[in-house]
């Protein structure tokens, strides 16, 4: 079949094809027949992968031709949704799942944040991400936590990011456990409203108070500009810190954007659909949701692996918990690991390593393990180098390449 799709498939006769399928789901759908059209999609599209195989779709006319595509599936879906909804749901209709978030109880927080500072630690886990989202989310992800952490007052140490094809994390060390206490100025409305002709307070001096706990008499009066009005000084309590990232963890989540996201999930918008999230402080899971996706202390490993998913339970123990489940987190070495490998085989059958900086950024956050193997020339050069993202051992009239295990 691959000499076939590769050389063979006569381009006219695919093309024509193509347009046939693509006529007869228009005809379908005008009969109101979703999904004997939509049989007829599949069939286009599998005709455009023949195409594509051939060489013969440029960037313009792939445009085009998944535009049609698109097109078609989505009369499809409408034309379906339509039919159902005229028999009256006969298999049912979805509904939104009623999610209980967890909630951190008043006894377990007060017992387990007694103590020093602690690290923290936030893993998004997702389907494969492609390399420079990657890039792009861990460091928005760190630009956004270290603001929080600021704005909510919460000291911390060093912060660090990582990233693999199916995660985003974020450690933080010596997280506080509690907000530092602060006293802040509060303006109120101007004076001329906040007190009568008499210089008895009004509903808006009032009002004011009662929204900030103070009483009217501890009220005193500044000019900002041209005019004069009334202030008041306010203890903001100290939170404790896991409750206070309940609250902003979905909100840095979601505020990460991306050059192409995918909707799923109730329109919920990130790079690829979000599988887990673990969020630790100490061995304190931090509880939120996301995506329909609860935070635990759970985390995925190499797929087909003995360790799969693991347990991680404290956050300080996470980087060893990751190391052990076979993931190399830390891009520096996984980069080293990839040229110490490629080297190594390359000297070994006398070869020169070649390895692009474009190309050695992007394998960072595909691949984790290099492996040997000597093909013919022509297969490398057509085929395998622009589709595998291949790094080359050349040697005079004898090539070789590197292949990467894609990890998790």
């Amino acid at each position: 079949m691959s000499a076939y799709y590769l050389e063979h498939a006569n381009v006219d006769h695919i093309q024509k094809h193509f347009d046939d399928f693509e006529e007869e789901a228009r005809s379908l759908l005008s009969l109101g027949l979703p999904i004997p059209a939509y049989d007829q999609v599949l069939k286009a599209s599998h005709a455009f992968n023949i195409l594509d195989s051939r060489g013969f779709v440029g960037v313009t006319e792939r445009a085009r031709y998944f535009g049609r595509m698109r097109s078609l599936a989505r009369q499809c879906s409408q034309l379906w949704l339509k039919t159902r909804e005229e028999i009256g749901y006969p298999l049912g209709t979805y509904q939104e799942a009623n999610l209980v978030y967890p909630h951190v109880s008043e006894k377990l927080s007060r017992k387990e944040v007694l103590g020093q500072a602690q690290t923290f630690v936030l893993e998004i886990g997702t389907e494969e991400l492609p390399p420079h989202d990657v890039v792009e989310a861990t460091e928005q992800l760190e630009k956004s936590l270290v603001q929080i952490l600021g704005k909510r007052r919460l000291s911390h140490g060093k912060v660090h990011t990582y990233g693999t094809p199916r995660r985003l994390a974020v450690v933080v060390e010596n997280l506080c456990l509690k907000q530092m206490e602060e006293e802040v100025e509060l303006r109120g409305p101007p004076v001329a409203k906040a007190f009568d002709q008499e210089g008895k307070p009004t509903k808006a001096a009032e009002g004011f108070c009662r929204k900030n706990n103070v009483p009217v008499d501890s009220l005193y009066k500044k000019i900002d500009g041209k005019t004069e009005y009334i202030y008041a000084r306010v203890k903001e309590s100290a939170r404790y810190a896991d409750e206070v990232l309940s609250e902003d963890l979905p909100t840095i989540i979601s505020g990460i954007s991306f050059p192409k996201s995918m909707r799923w999930n109730s329109n919920i918008v990130f790079s690829r659909p979000v599988r887990w999230i673990m969020a630790l402080h100490g061995d304190l899971v931090v509880p939120f949701s996301f995506a329909g996706i609860s935070s635990g202390s759970q985390s995925c490993g190499l797929r087909n692996s003995s360790l799969a998913n693991f347990k991680v339970e404290t956050a300080e123990s996470y980087l060893h918990t990751v190391e052990k489940a076979g993931i190399v987190i830390d891009v520096q070495e996984r980069r080293a690991k990839i040229l110490d490998d490629s080297s190594t085989l390359a000297r070994g059958v006398d070869g020169d390593f070649i390895a692009p900086d474009s190309l050695l950024q992007e394998v960072d956050f595909l691949f984790y393990f290099a492996y040997f193997y000597g093909l013919k020339l022509e297969i490398i050069l057509k085929y395998l180098k622009p589709q595998l993202r291949l790094l080359i051992l050349w040697r005079r009239l004898c090539p070789f390449l590197v292949d990467m295990m894609i990890p998790s």
